[in-house]
């Protein structure tokens, strides 16, 4: 159309989902997302249905760019119990210096949206159950080599670090203080020792 920005679509995504991450759904609005994205509303509704449909494909942007990548990186240390603390540890960070919001636009999406929009809800439990995967796989093989005193059975503890880490990554994102934080890294350190 006469008078429509063409952009890259990929670009507007990745701005979207800062701007979704640094706000929420609800906290962000087209005015916004044209705003940071720079593209304007005609553009934006002849790609998308709207507001939900950018949000969407922002979580799956996230997920592939940022979840699935996070993880996999992870997966690739040598030993099995750093790497779960080694998640901590990133979760515990907020770096005021970085583009990136704090927490996690899947966690925070968990809190905000999934208990009202089942669709959202279904895209955020995959999420976390990827994160609950990491963790039992992690476990499995500390089992495995014998890395653990008493028994431990991988995929309840994996679900017992699945809901600290959510917990440390809402604290993160509302700003509790980088102590409290490291204090939960340190315990999931000991319990893992």
């Amino acid at each position: 159309m006469v008078g429509q920005k063409q952009h890259d679509t990929n670009q507007f995504i990745d701005k979207a989902m800062h701007t979704f991450w640094a706000h929420g759904y609800e906290g962000t609005s087209i005015n916004d997302l044209v705003k940071t994205t720079g593209v304007n509303r005609g553009s934006i509704y002849a790609n998308f249905d709207g507001k939900r449909d950018i949000f969407l494909a922002a979580l799956d942007r996230y997920e592939k760019n940022y979840s699935a990548r996070f993880l996999g990186a992870l997966s690739e240390m040598p030993d099995p119990k750093e790497a779960i603390v080694a998640a901590f540890e990133a979760a515990a960070k907020s770096d005021d210096k970085s583009d990136q919001p704090a927490g996690c636009l899947i966690v925070n999406t968990a809190v905000e949206c999934a208990p009202h929009d089942p669709a959202i809800s279904v895209i955020t439990r995959e999420s976390l159950g990827n994160v609950e995967t990491f963790f039992k796989k992690q476990l499995c093989a500390a089992k495995q080599a014998n890395c653990f005193v008493e028994q431990i059975d991988p995929g309840e503890m994996a679900k017992s670090l699945l809901a600290s880490f959510m917990g440390l990554r809402v604290l993160t994102r509302s700003g509790a203080p980088q102590t409290t934080r490291d204090s939960i890294v340190a315990q999931t350190r000991a319990l893992l020792a």
